[in-house]
């Protein structure tokens, strides 16, 4: 793919043709053993690993690095 640049600093302007190389994209989307994931933590458990998740991500480079996020949700029962 080709692009043409275009600056200026308002009285000089300068162009150049530049050609752009996409070696991987994020196109395949992570995959864990299992659609969901539920556990419970009782409020005194100690302060340990309480699970461990694996994601497998087929594409390449940093595109292949999965993040994880914990999402806070509160129930008062």
């Amino acid at each position: 793919m080709w692009s043409t640049v275009s600056a200026s600093d308002g009285l000089l302007r300068g162009f150049a043709d530049v050609i752009i190389f996409v070696a991987d994209v994020n196109d395949n989307a992570p995959t864990f053993s299992q659609s969901a994931f539920t556990i419970s933590v009782v409020e005194n458990a100690p302060v340990d690993v309480i699970m461990t998740l694996t994601a497998l991500d087929d594409d390449a480079s940093h595109n292949a690095l999965v993040t994880y996020a914990l999402i806070g949700r509160h129930s008062i029962t």
